[in-house]
């Protein structure tokens, strides 16, 4: 190898790592903006709370709304979510899934924090940024979920 082609190998080397460093970038801005809108969210969440216990105080209670109408819209949007991460997914990463769901399903049903969190910041940003953090995750979730 001589010394011009040594020079374009170390050209074309940081023009990867340059191109690397900017889809992290990207990814970690995503996950940046999920978790500022989850903190956004759980605040005034908080707040509304707080406006509930002062209002109970002076007004009667009205009915609630009924909870399958809330969840017909979130239901189609969290499908369409699923489904465009599972298209960035390798078939190994899905058979991975694949195996842990039942330890998965049993910790959302037990309302298990961390599972919780999980599924906020999954959910919360781009179905590329999830793809990539599931890749990443993969093993440590697989512990955390083996049955």
């Amino acid at each position: 190898m001589n010394a011009k082609d040594s020079a374009e190998n170390a050209k074309a080397l940081v023009e990867l790592l340059k191109s690397n460093n900017e889809t992290i970038k990207v990814f970690r801005e995503q996950f940046q903006l999920a978790i500022a809108a989850l903190q956004t969210a759980a605040a005034r969440i908080q707040h509304e709370r707080a406006q509930r216990k002062i209002s109970r105080h002076r007004e009667a209670p009205k009915q609630p709304a009924p909870v399958a109408g809330l969840l017909h819209g979130f239901a189609r949007q969290l499908d369409a979510k699923v489904k465009a991460i599972d298209q960035l997914l390798t078939p190994d990463q899905r058979e991975r899934l694949r195996v842990i769901a039942p330890g998965f399903v049993r910790g959302v049903l037990a309302n298990d924090p961390d599972v919780m969190r999980l599924v906020q910041v999954v959910l919360g940003g781009s179905a590329g940024a999830a793809a990539v953090c599931i890749g990443c995750y993969l093993p440590t979730i697989e512990q955390r979920f083996a049955s």
